[in-house]
């Protein structure tokens, strides 16, 4: 990853947990902070040609069915019935 000295930034505020993140990655790579921080800039804004993976759960659950929708409106409806001797 070799560039030619461009642009320049001053990144204030930044969060604990990314600060240890990046400096933990400096040290087990063995390299500069601002490589560290300069590599996860290019795989975090897709640059880099490394692929990015993203996970979602949504091919584990069952599209709803017409079963499902009427027994979550008889629920959510009893939710909305309000037992007005709690509130005393």
């Amino acid at each position: 990853m070799k560039r030619k000295p461009s642009t320049q930034y001053t990144v204030r505020d930044v969060p604990e947990a990314v600060n240890a993140r990046v400096r933990e990655v400096a040290n087990q790579e063995d390299i500069s902070m601002n490589t560290a921080i300069l590599r996860t800039l290019d795989r975090g804004l897709g640059l880099s040609g490394q692929r990015i993976v993203r996970r979602n759960l949504r091919r584990l659950v069952s599209p709803p069915t017409d079963i499902d929708a009427t027994g979550w409106r008889k629920i959510l409806r009893s939710l909305d019935v309000v037992d007005q001797d709690a509130w005393k």
